[in-house]
């Protein structure tokens, strides 16, 4: 697992619970910010645990970082 995070190549957002016990955040935070060079920014969510992508502040929190992305533009191939 570590070969293939460092070899993530897109500007990439950490969320993280600070109460999950699966993977606990600090070691998981360590872990990207030695490994992911492109690590833009890291958000914890206290009093959240495992499986943060069904919260729904961590849901709204995606959708308002994309959306400072402004309009996505599709292309046919």
């Amino acid at each position: 697992m570590n070969k293939q995070l460092s070899e993530v190549a897109v500007k990439t957002y950490l969320l993280v619970g600070a109460g999950d016990k699966l993977f606990p955040h600090r070691k998981t935070i360590a872990n990207a910010q030695k490994r992911i060079k492109t690590l833009n920014q890291i958000k914890i969510f206290s009093g959240v645990g495992h499986g943060i992508e069904t919260y729904d502040k961590a849901l709204k929190y995606i959708g308002q970082t994309i959306a400072r992305y402004g309009e996505f533009k599709y292309y046919k191939t």
